[in-house]
């Protein structure tokens, strides 16, 4: 093997390594953006479900006063009804 089949041969292997290295490179910055990207999922998802919570408090609360409306409306019937009997 002659010093420039030697030298190519290097350079080839050289090539191949820089290569290697660069897809190693774009895998990691990959695996990066991912990894943010579950982490923003994360906190969205974190977040929705507080809503979904506060939503859930509203409801009941919302059913509570409805059932305190309802009852001070039957109230208010009772004594109308009292009040035109008498």
């Amino acid at each position: 093997m002659t010093l420039e089949e030697m030298q190519q041969t290097i350079e080839a292997m050289l090539q191949v390594q820089r290569n290697l290295q660069e897809r190693q490179l774009q895998f990691f910055e990959a695996q990066i953006r991912q990894s943010n990207e579950i982490e923003a999922l994360k906190e969205n998802s974190e977040r929705q479900q507080r809503n979904i919570e506060r939503l859930i408090q509203l409801a009941a609360s919302q059913q509570v006063d409805l059932f305190r409306t309802e009852d001070l409306l039957d109230q208010l019937e009772q004594r109308v009804r009292k009040l035109e009997d008498t």
